[in-house]
């Protein structure tokens, strides 16, 4: 007669060598977990986190569901780059703009605007009108006149009355007051996108872990890409 005996799964015993990696990584992790939260607490974190290659595809994630289309977000985070201007500046001008409609239109008594950025006709008479409406033509020249406005104005609120009512009214005559409603929603809304992002962004590094190892720069954070954004 035969004896059978039976099998129990031997539970693995992490041997010293493997806890002490284990530890290093845990370690790690928590060091870049906590130089990201450092760049987040500066006064406006947006572009340092988007430069940053571990953060970015979070900034990517949020400012594409804000506008509800990558082709809309992109690139206007791409030239907000090259111009050095805030994320969280150039994405309330749009909104405030346009509401971030690359087909939305304005007239006025003597000109058109056109598109996200809200492009002028008289100001931009090289452009076809279709181009004003492309989101790629719109961020590239909307954003470069932001970073002009930037630099003559010294901060964001002129920048945003030059950017409304044009250069020459703002220095010479000041803002009408069309345009102090202007810059009311911009402050109201930007506020509030601050808000936004900085929950986002704090509740992604504390709730997702870092990938482990050598694959932790590549592979970067795993997130929720819906996270806390709306």
């Amino acid at each position: 007669m035969w004896l059978l005996l039976g099998c129990s799964q031997v539970k693995h015993v992490k041997e010293p060598q493997e806890l002490l990696v284990e530890a290093e990584n845990m370690h790690q992790a928590a060091i870049e977990r906590d130089r990201l939260l450092e760049i987040l607490d500066r006064r406006d974190s947006s572009l340092g986190l988007y430069r940053d290659p571990v953060t970015r595809p979070l900034v990517e994630s949020f400012f594409i569901d804000l506008t509800g289309s990558a082709k809309i977000s992109k690139p206007i985070m791409h030239y907000a780059d090259r111009h050095d201007i805030s994320f969280l500046l150039a994405f309330s001008v749009a909104f405030v703009e346009s509401g971030f409609n690359p087909r939305a239109v304005n007239v006025n008594s003597s000109s058109v605007d056109r598109g996200i950025f809200q492009l002028n006709s008289r100001s931009f008479p090289k452009l076809k009108e279709h181009e004003f409406f492309n989101p790629e033509t719109s961020a590239k020249y909307g954003l470069a006149h932001l970073r002009f406005c930037l630099d003559e104005g010294k901060n964001d609120i002129v920048a945003m009355a030059m950017y409304n009512a044009g250069k020459q009214r703002v220095t010479s005559r000041g803002a009408p007051v069309m345009t102090l409603g202007y810059i009311s929603r911009y402050v109201d809304y930007r506020g509030e996108l601050e808000g936004r992002f900085t929950t986002y962004m704090r509740d992604s590094l504390w709730n997702r872990s870092f990938a482990s190892g050598s694959d932790k720069r590549q592979a970067g954070l795993h997130i929720d890409t819906k996270g806390s954004a709306k």
